[in-house]
């Protein structure tokens, strides 16, 4: 994953797929939708993608878990519609496991990889609307990317695991924590250094930055 980018990730709904002559996989799904209240208390308005793809819409990698360093599809399509972004992407010859996973329905959900450029953020309501984004990656993930962020440290060999944003105040205090002040589960001040990098993996710097304002 890239550092300072934030990801959203959806079920692959309506999502059509066809083996060309070459045997090569084609999929055709949405990797955003438009208008509902995602499980981050965020709304993607139709509109948020059209700069950024007007710019740069022909650099977006197609990834699988995020991994920009690895693209493992050729991208053929994207655009919005009014449902949300509409991407179609031809998986690599050398890819052929996760294109039969695809098939399968071993992998089931698309995700973005993107920073957020303009956004309104409605405090009685707790919603954060995104009105324009930066479009970096679209990628193929086993699993939602941030429903709930975890680092993990072996320590003597006993594993240890912080949840970072299991609840929705915790949510609230990265999206606003200028204003908003919120107890958290854990006591990440006490985090060691190896534990904070695999932190700062999984947010924004933004929202890393927020939360230790708010320890």
């Amino acid at each position: 994953m890239a550092k300072n980018l934030e990801y959203k990730s959806i079920e692959l709904k309506q999502e059509t797929t066809s083996r060309l002559p070459d045997g090569r996989l084609k999929v055709v799904a949405y990797a955003a939708v438009f208008g509902n209240v995602d499980s981050y208390n965020d709304i993607i308005v139709k509109g948020a993608f059209k700069s950024s793809l007007k710019k740069e819409g022909h650099r977006v990698a197609v990834c699988y878990q995020h991994d920009m360093s690895d693209p493992i599809a050729k991208l053929e399509s994207i655009k919005e519609d009014d449902n949300g972004l509409l991407v179609e992407f031809v998986v690599s010859k050398s890819e052929d496991d996760i294109a039969t996973k695809i098939e399968e329905g071993i992998i089931r959900e698309m995700s973005i990889g993107y920073r957020t450029v303009k956004y309104d953020y409605d405090t009685a309501k707790e919603i954060r609307t995104i009105n324009e984004l930066r479009l970096y990656e679209v990628s193929l993930v086993t699993r939602a990317a941030n429903e709930e962020a975890t680092i993990k440290s072996d320590d003597d060999n006993n594993t240890c695991t912080w949840v970072v944003s299991a609840t929705d105040d915790e949510k609230v205090m990265f999206y606003n924590g200028a204003e908003t002040k919120a107890e958290t589960k854990f006591d990440f001040s006490k985090l060691k250094d190896n534990e904070v990098d695999l932190l700062h993996k999984q947010l924004s710097e933004e929202k890393l930055t927020r939360l230790i304002n708010n320890l």
